[in-house]
């Protein structure tokens, strides 16, 4: 074999690596990776500044309210979309991610780069000590900085669940 078929072979061997590392630099913050998990359509919506009239606009009426919140199906699962308004503003926006096949998936090994250690201690100390039926409950990890918390459901795979931004939130941009 010449130097240039195994230089081929080199290259072609390191593009998957290629690859992963320019995903991974565009999702340089936590709002990138989880504007990547949404719907489209959900991406645009930033707390405290998309107005309920721009809500209605992109997702049509609710087909369930009371008082302030808004319900909507997004993915399919009856209310998966739950946006809490005041005065007209968006100030919260909780959505539970589908479980089928053909949606994007993640688990809290996804999220540790954005965590503190001593706060990923207490988090791993908090799973590891639940037993039993306990262990099939889910775990909830706040960036309130952010206004992000993110639910995960307690079993080995750990798999995130339900997200929810907050007026706190700097927006989601993909």
């Amino acid at each position: 074999m010449n130097l240039s078929k195994k230089s081929a072979i080199i290259i072609l061997a390191a593009l998957p690596l290629f690859s992963y590392a320019a995903s991974a630099l565009k999702e340089k913050t936590i709002q990138d990776y989880l504007g990547s998990l949404l719907p489209e359509k959900l991406s645009k919506f930033e707390p405290g500044k998309t107005t309920e009239s721009e809500i209605i606009k992109s997702l049509g009426k609710a087909p369930e309210s009371d008082k302030n919140i808004l319900y909507y199906e997004i993915s399919g699962i009856k209310y998966d979309l739950s946006i809490q308004t005041e005065n007209g503003v968006l100030q919260s926006m909780t959505y539970d991610l589908p479980a089928s096949d053909t949606a994007p998936k993640s688990n809290f090994g996804q999220f540790k780069k954005w965590i503190d250690e001593k706060k990923l201690g207490e988090i791993q100390k908090s799973i590891d000590s639940q037993k039993g039926h306990d262990r099939g409950r889910f775990f909830e990890v706040s960036f309130p900085e952010q206004g992000i918390s993110l639910k995960f459901k307690n079993i080995d795979s750990k798999e995130l669940k339900q997200i929810q931004f907050t007026a706190k939130n700097t927006g989601v941009k993909k």
